[in-house]
């Protein structure tokens, strides 16, 4: 049934219940006089104070009828215009500087209902030289992909020896997460922009463009946000392209092939058989 089908069937409810709330009052004052404490044979100044309760409570009553009326129609209208958005298939194009992106990207991510596609496409880990925001960011994804078990999150890292370290500690954090993959993609090392487009797509609606030029933002703006969705799903398809291109390490909470390899090299490489550390957050 449609949210705005249910939501009238309760607006329907709620003048019945308050009808009969009404006619009770009306009919029955036995009932207030009850929850008012009236003694059977009341003085003047006790019925005042009993007829003063009475109006209260019906104008409390129809107050409430009223709020909550009011409040169930604009549930009604958030579905409405999200049913006109997809019909007429409206398009909304942002420029975002790299605070923006971070602090929108994460707030959509954490309304997501089905799949958030992530890419990571740059030479270098997050590091504690990192703006705060973009501290805040990683920080409060991890927390997220572990709170929200329901939404899948597939993240694809570039590979270079800069972004090892780091993927390996999201390996060891995400194992055994059902709703976290992770994915090395093959670029040039050389260059510090990679020939793919960094995409992060979100439940087929929402794409995102990260570092349209350069990783590093010139400028008021650096990515661009689209929500479209004929739009999105090319995109998703897109990211379909770069995944199937990419070494899974960690598919579905659970290590690969790929996945334990990178992580015995990383554990050698420290000397002692422990993790070495990216340089994040």
């Amino acid at each position: 049934m449609k949210v705005a089908g249910v939501v009238t069937w309760i607006q329907v409810a709620i003048v019945l219940v308050a009808f009969a709330a009404n006619i009770a009052l009306a009919y029955f004052p036995s009932l207030v006089g009850a929850l008012t404490g009236l003694p059977d044979d009341p003085d003047a100044r006790q019925i005042l104070e009993f007829q003063i309760s009475a109006i209260c409570l019906q104008f409390g009553l129809l107050t409430g009828v009223i709020g909550a009326i009011f409040a169930l129609e604009a549930v009604k209208s958030d579905d409405f215009r999200e049913n006109l958005k997809r019909l007429v298939g409206i398009i909304q194009v942002k420029k975002l500087s790299s605070e923006d992106f971070y602090r929108e990207f994460y707030h959509a991510a954490s309304k997501a209902k089905h799949v958030v596609n992530i890419s990571y496409l740059a030479p270098d880990p997050p590091g504690k030289h990192d703006h705060q925001y973009k501290k805040d960011y990683y920080k409060n994804l991890q927390t997220l992909i572990c709170r929200n078990s329901k939404v899948t999150f597939r993240r694809i890292i570039r590979r270079t020896d800069e972004n090892y370290a780091w993927a390996c500690e999201l390996l060891r954090e995400f194992e055994g997460r059902a709703n976290a993959s992770i994915a090395l993609i093959n670029e040039s090392d050389s260059t510090a922009n990679p020939a793919a487009l960094s995409v992060q797509v979100i439940d087929s609606r929402f794409a995102w463009f990260v570092a349209v030029k350069d990783h590093d933002q010139y400028g008021d703006w650096r990515d661009i946000f689209v929500e479209n969705e004929q739009l999105a799903e090319a995109m998703g398809i897109y990211y379909e392209r770069l995944w199937d291109r990419s070494d899974e390490l960690l598919r579905c909470g659970k290590l690969t092939a790929e996945g334990r390899r990178l992580l015995a090299e990383n554990a050698a490489s420290t000397g002692d058989g422990t993790m070495a550390s990216a340089d994040q957050p």
